[in-house]
């Protein structure tokens, strides 16, 4: 649920770009080259980078 609603607040180029930064991390994490933790944490990375600053 929280993946849709971090997905509305994005536009245009920046909703591909976060989606496919998703879709990476996910293949590293399933193909084994990277831990479930580290996985995690490239996530929320990805969450912090893309979303816009709240107020």
């Amino acid at each position: 649920m929280r993946l849709f609603g971090i997905l509305q607040t994005l536009l245009g180029e920046s909703t591909l770009l976060f989606t496919a930064t998703l879709q990476g991390i996910a293949a590293m994490v399933s193909s084994r080259r990277i831990a479930v933790d580290q996985g995690d944490a490239l996530v929320s990375a990805a969450i912090t980078r893309f979303l816009p600053p709240q107020p």
